[in-house]
């Protein structure tokens, strides 16, 4: 996954250039709202699962995944009738200062994306499945497969010269064809995927208990959304195209710490599920005191790595296109850094849904980052974005920590006293899930 996110960055920046890349990576943060447009019915129903099975109820795993997937038919047709009156009635290229893509390919682009948006979804559920069986490495080997075959896709559309109506077609192409892959795996891998349901529970009894904690989650990936796209919109209207391709790709390589830590986060949450509903507290705590200690280590090394080696790799990797060299990296870093925290120790809120709450909160603050963020932007440039988003960081490790703590039985001091450097026995131990 951080070879794919480098090797685009290099391929659109020399293909491209920073002005159109600039311009993709505007439109492209459009359909990322619709990550939330399945209300968070996905993130519950995999934890919903996973604590099914861990209770021994695999018809019940079945009933939820059978129940979200007709949802997410329902959500692919709904996205569908809106997303294409709105990308053909609204100047949508107007209002963000799109100069390098056409009308025509806006609305070919964000439609396609759009439907790539919710293929993901899917996929994620799919994911949900095999972890909530244990099966983490058949799980993340062919999510990487999906990333490989969306980044081989993307680089042959550019060595052959296309645009960004040729690439998001790609994209989808390759992503339906993984996905469907991954399906037929999963109903040859796990048996209650494919057995026939005796007593059908209508979608509605299904899903009615899953509405709470569903909402939460779908407020976490629209909070995401405007955390990390919602920015960047800020930035192309603001400061150029040009300026927001720099933005995002220092924003995405002191982000790889994020993406390493999410596949340990994958691998974590569905055990914390299952020990939350065996009523273990005490495997819970020691998770989440391995997981914070092994993301805090984590994070100081590959923070001091990219500190000092990070800015002249970028500019090697995009033959110096992208001029890395100020102080804007170096606050992306620190935000990196308090991310690392306050996410993973999140994961026991979230994998046990019990996370309302903290989703309100993020979503509040993200909103309230916004306003922020403009204001600073045109302030200091670039550099006060990151400064904004710095904030948001450390709101949440204090939202997170005050929840966190107390669901685990834990205090804060306790944490700190294990957050001795993890050995390499602890590491398998933990990701063995004991």
């Amino acid at each position: 996954m951080v070879v794919a996110q480098l090797a685009g960055i290099a391929l659109f920046t020399a293909h491209w250039g920073l002005d159109l890349y600039g311009e993709w990576l505007i439109l492209a943060a459009i359909p990322a709202y619709l990550t939330a447009s399945d209300l968070g019915f996905v993130t519950a129903s995999i934890n919903e699962m996973a604590m099914s099975v861990g209770r021994g109820d695999s018809a019940q795993a079945a009933a939820v995944l059978r129940a979200v997937s007709l949802l997410l038919m329902v959500v692919a047709v709904g996205v569908g009738a809106l997303a294409l009156p709105a990308c053909l009635l609204l100047p949508l290229d107007d209002w963000l200062n799109l100069d390098q893509i056409d009308s025509a390919t806006v609305t070919l682009v964000l439609l396609v994306l759009a439907a790539d948006v919710v293929a993901a979804l899917y996929g994620r559920l799919l994911y949900g499945v095999l972890a909530s069986q244990g099966l983490y490495a058949q799980g993340s080997n062919w999510i990487t497969a999906i990333i490989v075959a969306q980044t081989t896709a993307i680089a042959a559309v550019l060595i052959l010269g296309g645009g960004p109506g040729a690439v998001a077609v790609a994209m989808l192409t390759a992503r339906v064809l993984t996905t469907t892959a991954i399906y037929v795996f999963v109903r040859r891998q796990v048996p209650w995927v494919a057995a026939p349901d005796a007593a059908p529970a209508g979608a509605r009894t299904v899903l009615r208990p899953l509405l709470a904690p569903s909402l939460a989650s779908g407020a976490l990936p629209l909070g995401y959304a405007l955390n990390l796209q919602g920015v960047l919109i800020l930035v192309g209207v603001v400061s150029g195209s040009a300026a927001a391709a720099v933005f995002a790709t220092l924003r995405t390589v002191s982000r790889l710490l994020y993406t390493l830590l999410s596949a340990l986060i994958a691998v974590i949450s569905p055990e914390i599920a299952r020990a939350f509903a065996a009523g273990d507290v005490a495997l819970v705590r020691r998770l989440h005191r391995g997981a914070v200690q092994l993301a805090v280590w984590a994070a100081a090394a590959a923070l001091a790595f990219l500190a000092a080696f990070g800015s002249p790799m970028i500019e090697l990797w995009t033959s110096g296109r992208i001029d890395s060299g100020g102080t804007l990296f170096l606050l992306f870093l620190v935000g990196a850094g308090v991310n690392a925290l306050w996410f993973t120790s999140s994961t026991v809120l979230v994998a046990t849904n019990r996370h309302g709450p903290l989703a309100v909160r993020y979503l509040a603050i993200c909103v309230l980052t916004l306003p922020a963020a403009y204001a600073l932007l045109e302030l200091v440039g670039s550099e006060g974005a990151a400064i904004a988003l710095i904030g948001t960081e450390l709101a949440m490790a204090v939202v997170v920590l005050r929840r966190a703590l107390p669901a685990v039985s834990d205090t804060f001091g306790g944490l700190v006293m294990s957050l001795r450097p993890p050995t390499p026995a602890a590491v398998r131990s933990l990701v063995r899930s004991g």
